[in-house]
């Protein structure tokens, strides 16, 4: 696994099959809720689990909500698995469809 940073606050995390996109605002709610769980994720059950071009999923993660999407990038000719948001569990009960939950 590579692991880096662009100019625009994104994180990149290249798997060689996919690359996991921590978008900028996910980093924020990331850093604001003290939630580093992010490198123990299981990237590879996760990717293979989720419905393309879908945003309306999630995975429940230590009391965290963490919104995922599945898309191909035809600009950069590679598949990405895009980390949308952090939200605690308890915020508000979602209509959206839970993939997985990871204690």
């Amino acid at each position: 696994m590579r692991e880096y940073e662009s100019l625009n606050g994104c994180r990149y995390m290249d798997y060689g099959q996919f690359t996991v996109v921590v978008t900028p605002h996910a980093v924020e709610r990331q850093y604001e809720r003290s939630f580093n769980h992010g490198d123990l994720l299981p990237w590879y059950a996760l990717y293979a689990t989720l419905e393309e071009n879908n945003r309306n999923q999630y995975v429940v993660i230590k009391g965290f909500q963490c919104f995922l999407n599945k898309k191909f990038n035809r600009i950069r000719n590679r598949w990405e698995l895009e980390v949308i948001s952090f939200t605690p569990n308890n915020w508000h009960k979602s209509k959206d469809r839970l993939v997985m939950t990871i204690n």
